[in-house]
């Protein structure tokens, strides 16, 4: 399918003080999974989720599974630096941030953008791009 401009609503900060956060719509450009590669990668997640289950049995293997999921995180961050090579909407409009690598890097280490990020690709790539 290529590339596309995909929505994601990421938290800013309040624009009162004392205010409640905002929230702001920014575009990333995206490369979505095809069929194929979702069926691929959600067959090795849960492979190697009932793999260290197994393997772990009772309380120990909480703590290996919770290793695990982040893994997965860290795997998916590094999937996500590839597959987003554009956006729009970081900064103002007068001063707007261009895109870097590390700029995405830096920004894909908080989880109050990297949950929202790679939960947009998933559903872009299931459901496609729905229109504003």
């Amino acid at each position: 399918m290529g590339k596309v401009w995909v929505p994601v609503e990421l938290p800013q900060a309040p624009s009162q003080p004392g205010g409640e956060p905002e929230l702001v719509t920014v575009h990333l450009l995206m490369q979505l999974y095809d069929d194929d590669e979702l069926t691929a990668r959600e067959s090795a997640v849960a492979k190697r989720t009932s793999e260290t289950l197994q393997g772990h049995p009772g309380g120990a293997g909480l703590a290996v599974l919770l290793d695990e999921v982040q893994q997965v995180r860290k795997e998916d961050r590094d999937e996500l630096q590839g597959r987003i090579s554009d956006w729009h909407g970081f900064g103002s409009e007068q001063d707007p941030v261009p895109f870097s690598a590390e700029r995405l890097a830096a920004l894909l280490r908080h989880a109050f953008v990297f949950t929202p990020v790679r939960d947009a690709l998933f559903r872009a790539s299931r459901e496609g791009v729905r229109k504003n």
